[in-house]
């Protein structure tokens, strides 16, 4: 009998001892894997997951490891791996959340200042020192001279921030998925527009629908528009001039669509002087492959579900009148 366990034991050891040995070289994930360890998952859970999603070779080993160190304990939490990893290695970043993250969403059209408060109700980026660094605009200038800060480059997506996160870090994050979503989004573009008013134009479409079936239909108006030329008449613009200055009333007023502020598209011809918003995947590919209209004009529907577009003025008068009833006016 005392044979049989010190066999066993001999076993466990060898195994660990195999578990505990790195790959060599292993190469990176095409995207990092995230995987969430709730409160009250099981150690078979864990294992068969991490196996599952590559990070571990064997789940056997894993739970070896387990039987092994049956007192340690392993922390619930958001965690990130770049690239396989050994059994041991796994374990020891569970067990000291080593490699924790917390999730934080930016929804598609949040403003540099929002996603600044998004950031900051985390509790690990402070809200300044987020606005001062972008705030500048020498990250970008390469690709995008005419740009004065960062607002339409801090792509919207989940991002998994940790203990260690800066201000810093998070915005070269931020910055490095707007350049790969951009070649992506533009690639093949049919838009004459040059790359910054690419940029530009998707943070208007952004704000004026979120339905991915319309992005094109507006990016064509606003297209059209300017090669006739016409005034955009965007009225979120005007909204982002007016936040700027913190002058926003909550809502716009007749005289608001007169202020002469730089951002007002129905005072100034052509697009505002920078983004009014930080774009998607879908509004950039919008702005860069128009659809082919002969639209000139749009108005929401008062159902509140999208958009009707118009060739023609007294069309869009129509339009306009259609939905102040369905509002009641």
């Amino acid at each position: 009998m005392r044979t049989r366990t010190a066999i066993i034991a001999i076993a466990l050891v060898l195994a660990i001892g195999t578990a505990c040995s790195e790959p060599k070289e292993p190469q990176a994930f095409p995207d990092p894997i995230s995987i969430e360890i709730k409160r009250g998952t099981s150690t078979e859970q864990i294992a068969e997951e991490l196996e599952a999603k590559g990070v571990i070779e064997s789940r056997w080993r894993f739970l070896l490891i387990r039987a092994w160190r049956r007192n340690d304990t392993l922390m619930a939490g958001y965690y990130r791996f770049d690239r396989p990893m050994s059994a041991s290695d796994a374990f020891e970043a569970l067990r000291e959340g080593s490699v924790r993250y917390y999730p934080v969403t930016i929804p598609e059209g949040f403003t540099r200042v929002e996603i600044a408060a998004t950031m900051a109700a985390t509790g690990r980026i402070d809200k300044e020192e987020f606005l001062a660094l972008t705030a500048k605009s020498e990250h970008v200038k390469e690709q995008f001279p005419e740009a004065e800060n960062l607002e339409g480059f801090l792509f919207p997506d989940t991002y998994y921030l940790d203990d260690t996160s800066t201000p810093e870090k998070v915005v070269e994050m931020m910055l490095g998925r707007f350049r790969a979503v951009y070649a992506e989004a533009t690639q093949g573009a049919t838009s004459p527009l040059k790359p910054f008013e690419i940029v530009v134009l998707a943070s208007m479409i952004e704000r004026e629908t979120p339905k991915s079936d319309e992005q094109p239909v507006v990016s064509s108006v606003f297209h059209n528009r300017l090669r006739l030329p016409m005034p955009m008449q965007c009225d979120p613009t005007v909204t982002y001039g007016l936040v700027l200055e913190n002058r926003y009333r909550g809502q716009l007023y007749e005289d608001d669509l007169k202020d002469p502020h730089r951002y007002n598209t129905y005072v100034h011809p052509g697009l505002p002087p920078g983004p009014i918003a930080n774009p998607g995947r879908r509004a950039l590919e919008a702005a860069a492959k128009p659809a082919e209209t002969d639209y000139l004009y749009f108005v929401a529907e008062g159902n509140g579900g999208g958009h009707v577009f118009s060739k023609s003025l007294v069309a869009h008068n129509g339009a306009v009148r259609a939905y102040r009833r369905s509002l009641g006016r």
